[in-house]
């Protein structure tokens, strides 16, 4: 490797890119967790979506927890899509 250190120039574009596969190593497993949320609330029974709405705030019905549920894992698997793009190209 110290061979080949003198042909790598600019030197910062070798942390930068270890930053960014950091990061892009990052939201990986992230996104993963994210699916996974989403493969399970998906395939939950509307009797066990309305207990556990019920749970969290009493008014709550079985459509509504799917709806909040699906909107959060949604956006954070975009956000966490964004990030992974955006480190790609530095």
């Amino acid at each position: 490797m110290t061979k080949l250190w003198k042909y790598n120039n600019p030197k910062y574009f070798i942390f930068l890119g270890a930053i960014n596969a950091a990061i892009s190593g990052l939201c990986t497993p992230l996104v993963g967790i994210a699916m996974a949320k989403i493969l399970a609330v998906i395939t939950m029974p509307d009797v066990y979506l309305t207990a556990i709405g019920a749970m969290q705030e009493p008014a709550m019905t079985g459509s509504d927890y799917f709806t909040s549920e699906m909107a959060f894992w949604c956006i954070f698997t975009g956000v966490m899509g964004f990030i992974n793009m955006i480190s790609g190209f530095f």
